[in-house]
């Protein structure tokens, strides 16, 4: 069968008149399912609370690892959060506004519907009015896919632009790290070369220069300049003649390795930062991530509590029935109704849900 026959078909099914048994037997089974809807409703609002919540908590994370990489755009990361944070807020807010216009509709608006005594033309009249004012109270509702793709676009934005600033103080680290690594090992030459030239001439002196000390001064002269600094303090008498000249020469050794310890002092502060530069790397694509987990959020929570556009449709259809001048005892009017009932019950309790959630999975 084409799709032509079947909608064909289809169309000739539901043209027929049904009886009231099988229109109550057909409102009962839709009663059951709806209480399965309600069901998988509740979870699905559930995982959704929790998707968007588990948002702002990565945001979070990685707005802590750029504030411990120090990027000059660390105040730029706690905005976007915020700003992701407001924007849970208002869908919450939206949310609960929009379950008072399924209950006003569900209520009042039903009920006068169903009233034999009030004409169809003031039936239509009020739904017009309803219908303005509730849509004006849509109009957060109606801007918010707008808000949350301009958030994820800035989002991106953002991306590139941790992206960059990581790769420059990263390269910036380097360099620097590079020209101290050069300057501590310029110094380190500069103070074994000075112990050299003050210890051998008085080794060779005191004829120590073949022996035991010989080694050690071969293989760490720092070593033998404590020696011989040791030695004149304890009083040997041959090397106070060497007094002065050791002593200006160890003055000239601290002050070099005061200098030599500063730079290390920096290069252990390089290393840390290239650390955490290390740490945050993985920043840029976090937020990619978490832009394209926010278009899929922010389509199904839209989609879920824009329900006063839906609410719209809903009324026009009960417009577009009464204008055929339906009676409100038709048994097909009144299944209707009553279906529009058990529905907008389902959808008002799954917006209180969204409405009173937390924002943050935080206990």
């Amino acid at each position: 069968m084409s799709d032509e026959d079947f909608y064909k078909e289809l169309e000739e099914a539901t043209s027929k008149p049904i009886s009231d048994e099988s229109l109550e037997n057909a409102n009962k089974a839709l009663k059951e399912a709806s209480q399965k809807t309600l069901t998988d409703s509740i979870k699905e609002i559930q995982d959704l609370v929790s998707d968007g919540n588990d948002i702002d908590s990565r945001l979070l994370s990685a707005a802590h690892l750029i504030e411990r990489a120090d990027l000059p755009s660390k105040d730029e990361a706690n905005q976007l959060r915020q700003a992701y944070v407001q924007l849970l807020w208002s869908s919450r807010s939206i949310a609960g506004s929009a379950k008072g216009a399924a209950d006003d509709f569900a209520g009042d608006m039903l009920d006068l519907i169903m009233m034999p005594d009030v004409s169809n033309d003031e039936k239509i009249s009020e739904l017009v009015r309803w219908n303005n004012l509730t849509l004006l109270k849509g109009k957060d509702a109606i801007q918010q896919p707008k808000n949350f793709k301009e958030f994820v676009d800035k989002l991106r934005s953002y991306a590139a632009k941790v992206e960059k600033e990581i790769g420059d103080k990263d390269s910036d680290a380097k360099k620097k790290l590079e020209k101290l690594l050069k300057d501590i090992d310029a110094l380190t030459q500069k103070i074994d070369s000075l112990v050299t030239n003050v210890v051998t001439p008085i080794v060779k002196f005191l004829k120590l220069a073949g022996g035991v000390f010989a080694s050690l001064l071969s293989g760490s002269p720092q070593a033998a300049f404590t020696a011989l600094l040791t030695a004149i303090k304890s009083g040997v008498t041959e090397l106070q003649q060497f007094d002065k000249q050791l002593s200006d020469a160890d003055q000239q050794r601290r002050e070099l390795t005061a200098q030599r310890d500063k730079l290390q002092e920096q290069v252990s502060e390089l290393e840390a930062e290239q650390e955490r530069l290390g740490d945050a790397s993985t920043v840029p694509a976090t937020l990619r991530n978490i832009a394209d987990d926010t278009v899929a959020f922010a389509d199904r929570m839209t989609t879920f509590t824009d329900t006063f556009t839906k609410l719209s449709v809903d009324q026009q259809e009960i417009q577009d029935s009464l204008k055929q001048n339906v009676p409100v005892d038709d048994p097909m009017f009144v299944s209707h109704v009553s279906l529009l009932k058990e529905n907008l019950a389902i959808v008002a309790k799954i917006l209180d849900i969204y409405n009173k959630a937390p924002t943050s999975n935080v206990a």
